[in-house]
């Protein structure tokens, strides 16, 4: 089982080919002298993790591990328990391959199951929400799927459509393992597929499936459509089935081939819907909210009105600080979607109320804003806060505040951190005074700009 991830969150999956095999052969080497040529190895009862990374990457590694390892014991809390501790071989980026549709190098990740080994060779690092997390999610799905149940090893498309699930999961603030099995780019790839080749076409393509060999599932040119078809058919059987995740699991392997060719058919029919509705209708889960309206501004346009009837409630003053934080962060952001359902005079408001809490707001809620305003946020309004905030005593609002500037205006700055933390105050000054110069030229321009269109 194989795994790529781009930074461009573009998905393709390796073959076996060439280099896979001789990577396959220099591991099981490995394996059996005791991977005694990496120059790092940390062991933890329940993993070891051997690479010639540095040690501060290996070390952040081996904290997301830890902590999925420790999600997925709870989520396959039948068989968890019992599931061996994995090798894992944390790779450099110059192993990684390249995929035939683009020079751009790919996240990577190898599961081999006879030997419980993960092979991982990601450009990102581990944190936060990074692609480097994902991938180490979908090759554990792997890892703990088939170490809990041995027979779908060989049935592929539950196999990668499960682990393609299960990537998308993230840890709540009181750690636990949060899993919406909702893959948007999985989803919107499906019904691409679905535009292009015709329902009977897309049914057809998901029977064959059923009972593939892994060349089948994975050969050149069919792979993108085989993942996202998998995920699409997991995702809809894991809804209507009951139970914990072990026991919908259980129940969908033992399906006969005729009631799963029924279930492609209503796969089929759910693809015909934006995604929007699906994600709309997972904002409306109070443990998927924040989530799902984050993933909501990815899918294309936005929905203002019901998308801010989820958002509101979570900008309300009186909740804390660090929930408030987020919500504005994606209340910057729906301000730079193409956005439908949407008056000029509400989006006006809301803009109001971001420079208002641009100005005034706590740090968090400041910091979270400066940290969303994009290229798509480029509106006039945010302009005189942000040239404010580069005088804030914070000097992490200070920083944000640049980089927001170099993000969404034209006029070139100084966007390094160094200055804004560490520079003589005449010299942050003399910046400051030439963006009010600026800025008052440009709000003169526009006022005579307006009055010349009366």
């Amino acid at each position: 089982m194989t795994r790529f991830r781009s930074q461009a969150a573009r998905r393709e999956t390796a073959a076996l080919g060439p280099v896979a095999a001789g990577a396959c052969g220099a591991i099981l080497l490995l394996v059996a002298s005791g991977c005694g040529l990496y120059a790092e190895r940390l062991a933890t009862p329940d993993f070891t993790i051997y690479s010639d990374s540095d040690p501060e990457r290996v070390k952040n590694a081996g904290a997301f591990i830890a902590r999925a390892m420790s999600g997925y014991r709870t989520v396959f809390a039948k068989h968890g328990a019992s599931v061996p501790a994995p090798l894992v071989i944390l790779a450099e980026d110059d192993f990684a391959q390249r995929n035939i549709f683009t020079n751009e190098v790919r996240q990577e990740g190898f599961y081999f199951p006879f030997l419980g080994l993960i092979h991982l060779s990601p450009q990102a690092q581990f944190s936060g929400d990074s692609a480097g997390n994902a991938v180490v999610l979908h090759e554990l799905a792997h890892h703990f799927l088939i170490s809990s149940f041995p027979a779908s090893e060989s049935c592929y498309w539950l196999n990668e459509g499960l682990a393609c699930a299960l990537e998308v999961s993230f840890f709540d603030a009181a750690g636990a393992m949060v899993r919406p099995y909702y893959h948007l780019w999985l989803h919107q790839q499906a019904r691409r597929i679905l535009a292009a080749e015709g329902a009977a076409e897309v049914s057809a393509h998901l029977t064959a499936l059923f009972g593939c060999s892994w060349f089948y599932f994975h050969q050149q040119g069919d792979k993108t459509r085989n993942y996202a078809l998998a995920w699409a058919l997991t995702y809809r059987l894991l809804a209507v089935h009951s139970g914990t995740l072990e026991e919908r699991v259980e129940m969908i392997m033992a399906m006969s081939r005729t009631q799963l060719s029924a279930h492609a058919v209503a796969v089929v029919d759910w693809l015909q819907a934006e995604p929007e509705e699906e994600i709309g209708s997972l904002a409306r889960s109070p443990a998927l909210r924040e989530w799902a309206l984050a993933q909501w501004l990815d899918a294309g346009p936005v929905n203002g009105e019901a998308y801010l009837a989820q958002l509101t409630p979570l900008l309300e003053p009186s909740l804390p600080e660090e929930d408030r934080s987020r919500a504005f962060g994606l209340l910057a952001s729906f301000l730079g979607r193409q956005v439908y359902a949407l008056s000029a005079g509400e989006r006006a408001q809301l803009r109001a109320l971001v420079c208002a809490n641009l100005e005034s707001g706590d740090r968090g809620v400041q910091l979270a804003i400066l940290k969303s305003l994009d290229r798509y946020s480029r509106h006039p309004h945010f302009l005189a806060p942000l040239v404010a905030l580069l005088e804030s005593p914070e000097d992490s609002v200070r920083v944000e505040s640049a980089r927001a500037l170099a993000r969404i205006s034209l006029k070139p700055t100084i966007a390094s951190p160094g200055f804004w933390r560490a520079a003589p105050v005449s010299a942050r000054s003399a910046e400051v005074r030439e963006w009010r110069d600026w800025l008052a030229e440009f709000q003169a321009a526009a006022r005579s700009e307006a009055e010349s269109e009366r």
